[in-house]
């Protein structure tokens, strides 16, 4: 197959394996787990993708009939349904497979082209993929802990109840630290003073805006949101999208001024692509270069990255780009243009992701930055930043009033 004189695919007689590695990706060689299932009059044969050949977009899912390529969603979801736990929404695995059953019972008249076939059993066809898939990922799936079947037996020997009355009141309170505040003694101080003391405070405090964040009382919760108070209640941001709209409206400037700073890769990494993603790269490689990225050329389908934005991560750059691909390809129809597409894309995998551990100036940082962009509110796919609590909420919540 050739194409404005480059060569897009070049194959020899092979099998199917082979064949795979070939059109797809050289990456799947060492990926491909094989399906060989037999049951009644039906035989499945082909192979199916491991947890690395998971992608975020549809489109590596080719089901033969008769060797006779077919799309059937219903086949496609008993696929999905025994990865079970092992895929999470919005991710699909690759799979070829053959589907080999009597031409009685299936019709293939149903359209022009003789993709859309309609069987005369197909709950079950479904339950006969399904079993087949889930004979081929059973080496994985049983690398994965059924929670529900672990017993610690009668490790934990817990009383049903106590009496609280018996307990030595020193020892129930010895684990407990009360800070104390200030240099006040032990002892209560008076209501008078008290209220003279929160006066002159009020007194002598500046009016500040009741929604301006203070940074010096700032904490990561889960490590993926980030809480302050403010005057009028809290405020909680999280953390992965209000780096990516930082991410975002720098990627955007890049691609009208100044390109994004870059760092270079101490072990440059090699990456291969199919012909159909490749051609995707070259259409965008003027852009990501913008974006901090520095790859040149490395043989047929192949490159060298040498670069990447100082904002990204280094040790999953492989990862990244792929992602930034599908990501792209998927939901380039959802944004006005496609810079926007490919910006929202580097900004959602290149983003400190829920679970990243951040210390106080790093918190500050990002917060100072994200009320730096024109939209702080918001991300590129429109998921809220920023939650604020009131007083009044929170009162409301403990039934103050």
């Amino acid at each position: 197959l050739v194409s404005d004189g480059r060569d897009i695919l070049k194959l020899q007689m092979e099998d199917l394996e082979n064949r795979i590695v070939h059109v797809m990706d050289p990456a799947y060689r060492d990926q491909l787990l094989p399906i060989n299932f037999s049951k009644g009059d039906y035989s499945i044969s082909g192979f199916l993708g491991n947890l690395n050949l998971i992608r975020s977009r549809p489109g590596e899912q080719y089901i033969f009939l008769n060797n006779r390529f077919i799309m059937n969603r219903l086949m496609n979801s008993s696929a999905y349904q025994a990865y079970g736990a092992l895929l999470k929404r919005g991710e699909y695995p690759f799979f070829s497979i053959n589907l080999s059953i009597p031409h009685h019972q299936v019709d293939v008249n149903v359209h022009p082209m003789k993709t859309e076939v309609r069987f005369k059993d197909e709950w079950r066809i479904f339950h006969v993929l399904k079993s087949s898939f889930e004979e081929s990922l059973e080496p994985i799936l049983q690398t994965i802990p059924d929670l529900e079947k672990l017993s610690f037996g009668n490790q934990f020997n817990v009383e049903a109840s106590f009496d609280l009355q018996t307990q030595d009141s020193e020892s129930f309170q010895k684990d407990f630290i009360f800070e104390k505040i200030g240099t006040s003694n032990s002892g209560f101080k008076p209501m008078v003073d008290r209220a003279k003391n929160y006066v002159s405070q009020l007194a002598s405090r500046t009016d500040q805006d009741p929604n301006q964040v203070n940074l010096n009382n700032i904490w990561q919760v889960h490590s993926k949101y980030i809480v302050s108070p403010i005057t009028s209640g809290l405020v909680i941001i999280d953390q992965h999208v209000a780096h990516e709209r930082i991410l975002f409206e720098e990627a955007m400037k890049s691609f009208d001024s100044n390109p994004m700073s870059a760092q270079t890769l101490l072990f440059p990494e090699v990456m291969e692509f199919s012909p159909d993603d490749f051609s995707v790269l070259l259409d965008v490689l003027t852009y990501l270069e913008k974006m901090g990225f520095r790859m040149s050329q490395f043989g047929d389908n192949t490159i060298m990255v040498e670069a990447i934005p100082s904002e990204m991560s280094w040790g999953n750059e492989k990862l990244i780009i792929r992602e930034m691909l599908d990501n792209y390809l998927e939901n380039q129809k959802e944004y006005s243009s496609f810079q926007e597409a490919l910006a929202a894309s580097f900004a959602c995998k290149a983003a400190i992701k829920a679970g990243d551990v951040l210390n106080v100036d790093e918190m500050r940082e990002l917060v100072n930055r994200l009320f730096g962009t024109k939209h702080p509110y918001y991300c590129p796919h429109g998921r809220p930043i920023i939650i604020q609590l009131s007083m009044e909420e929170l009162d409301r919540r403990f039934e103050r009033i």
